[in-house]
């Protein structure tokens, strides 16, 4: 089996054992695009607050746009603490069923693989592995879900304002990129 087959396979394994919380992953997704979406119109409820009221002098309706642009903020932090919490709590059910399965390993383990082995280095190597690649994965994999519906979010937005101006500022990925 070639290497990237491998770690093909790794990662399909472990992403089985992260749709097995099915309902928090859910509600992480789900976090993650609200939370995008939320975090999208405090910028622009603050160009309408400077374009529209204060470089006019106007103070009419400028509470109401204040108060709104408070509740998003308030909104998208509750967010952002809701997908903390289930991002760390996905985290750790996959980190206490990994350890389990390879402690119920470890006791099928014959007696003679022990020998040569000390128990802490085991014991160390179980917790920091397991820790490191739950971490890498969890975290990673919901963050770059989250950085890709941010992008998408932002270009749509950007589109939403000004065409013109968006596909301007576009003209200078490429070379970035390349």
């Amino acid at each position: 089996m070639g290497e990237q087959a491998k770690s093909l396979s790794l990662v399909l394994r472990f992403i089985r054992e992260f749709l097995v919380y099915r309902k928090y992953t859910a509600i992480a997704v789900v976090t993650i695009i609200l939370g995008t979406v939320v975090s999208l119109y405090p910028p622009y409820i603050l160009g309408i607050a400077i374009d529209e009221y204060l470089v006019v002098g106007k103070a009419e309706g400028f509470l109401a746009l204040s108060l709104m642009y408070l509740a998003l903020i308030l909104i998208q932090w509750l967010v952002q603490m809701v997908r903390g919490y289930t991002i760390e709590l996905i985290g750790q059910k996959i980190v206490y069923s990994l350890r389990m399965r390879l402690f119920s390993k470890l006791l099928l383990t014959k007696i003679s693989f022990y020998k040569d082995k000390y128990v802490g280095d085991i014991v160390s190597r179980i917790v920091n592995d397991t820790t490191t690649i739950v971490d890498v994965f969890v975290s990673g994999l919901l963050n770059i879900i989250g950085d890709i519906v941010t992008i998408i979010g932002v270009f749509i937005m950007m589109f939403t304002l000004s065409t013109t101006l968006t596909l301007a500022s576009m003209i200078s990925i490429p070379p970035l990129i390349f």
